[in-house]
């Protein structure tokens, strides 16, 4: 359930909100920062769900980055969330840049915003 995805893991799950008509109201969105990457990390023929990320803080952990920031849907901001980025993504982020990022659909989870639970339709 959603509250179990914010706790597990380090950094925890994302969990945001969207507003643009991608899943139905009251439907959270999660998905791993790990799963979180720049689009161009990924092939083009991947099924893919596409946000504007910008990126507000960059924490350097050796062999890997975390990006913070907020994803957002023209001028709505859907989430704050956590891109995790392993040391073999070469791409060029800095702190103030907005890109397109993207998660794999079938690393994208699906929870009911009120009870939390995990919803699989």
């Amino acid at each position: 359930d959603a509250f179990v995805a914010r706790f597990v893991g380090q950094p925890p799950m994302n969990l945001i909100a969207p507003r643009n008509g991608f899943v139905p109201p009251g439907v959270l969105l999660g998905f791993r920062p790990e799963h979180f990457l720049p689009r161009i990390a990924f092939d083009l023929d991947e099924r893919l769900r596409e946000f504007s990320f910008s990126v507000r803080r960059i924490e350097n952990l050796g062999g890997e980055r975390h990006l913070y920031g907020e994803v957002a849907e023209g001028r709505a901001i859907e989430g704050t969330v956590i891109s995790r980025l392993a040391g073999s993504i070469g791409v060029k982020v800095r702190e103030g840049d907005r890109q397109a990022f993207a998660v794999r659909e079938r690393e994208l989870y699906a929870f009911d915003e009120t009870t939390g639970t995990r919803r699989r339709d």
